[in-house]
């Protein structure tokens, strides 16, 4: 399952918070493969790189949703 990034310059995170180290910025329509959500956050990876970005800056998962 894929999502499409919503925001120019996403930080992708170690962890599901603000405060969490970045891994990198991924661009506005990067594609990129979903692989769990919390109810604010969700892992994805893309580029090789996998981490934590904002649920709400993610197109394609709703904002209720909740992967294991």
């Amino acid at each position: 399952r894929t999502v499409i990034v919503d925001e120019d310059r996403l930080p992708l995170r170690t962890g599901p918070e603000e405060g969490s180290q970045e891994i990198a910025l991924l661009e506005r329509d990067v594609v990129a493969r979903l692989e769990t959500c919390e109810p604010d956050w969700c892992r994805i990876s893309a580029g090789g790189y996998g981490g934590w970005a904002p649920k709400s800056a993610l197109w394609g998962v709703g904002a209720d949703e909740i992967l294991e």
